[in-house]
């Protein structure tokens, strides 16, 4: 993480939101929707290959997860006071996240951030994300038509699963 010379502005509206750790307030703003969409499928995926007597805040499996939960931090971090040192990567490449995250984790750490408190700044970010993408995707499904007025044929797009109903987070959204 690299001190910002001069903060950035704290913006407020329906892309960004904050989150209040005891190391203070961590503001994030919504990435590319392609971004978010490449977060919510690879956190499909390994949400699924979880075994099923394993709960989300077994430390064990957390440790497995965190450069995920850290990609979605990363990937949305607008903190007005520092940025992160690791280049975010292609959006259209979801194989890169895993990369990422694990830099993240390491920044993370290097700064004094618990497991738990990634996971907060994860469960926030996967939130915002899974709300707005929601939003998105119900949208699409609504207008299923193309600009041609006919019904289009391809399938409604894909939900992403919402977050699990045990975390936590201290988010608030900005208002509108």
């Amino acid at each position: 993480m690299t001190p910002r010379r001069t903060p950035r502005p704290v913006h407020e509206g329906p892309r960004y939101w904050s989150v209040e750790l005891e190391s203070g307030v961590h503001r994030f703003r919504f990435p590319s929707f392609a971004a978010a969409l490449n977060l919510v499928e690879e956190w499909n995926k390994l949400h699924a290959a979880c075994p099923e007597h394993v709960v989300l805040e077994d430390t064990g499996w957390l440790y497995h997860m965190s450069p995920l939960m850290a990609a979605y931090a990363g990937l949305c971090w607008f903190h007005e006071d520092v940025d992160l040192s690791t280049p975010a990567p292609d959006a259209r490449d979801p194989s890169a996240l895993y990369g990422y995250g694990a830099a993240i984790v390491e920044e993370f750490q290097d700064r004094g951030y618990t497991l738990m408190e990634i996971r907060q700044l994860h469960a926030a970010c996967q939130e915002a994300i899974w709300a707005k993408l929601g939003i998105v995707s119900k949208a699409e499904a609504k207008a299923a038509f193309t600009d041609g007025g006919e019904e289009s044929t391809a399938p409604p797009p894909a939900s992403p699963t919402p977050p699990e109903q045990g975390a936590s987070t201290t988010s608030q959204p900005s208002a509108a």
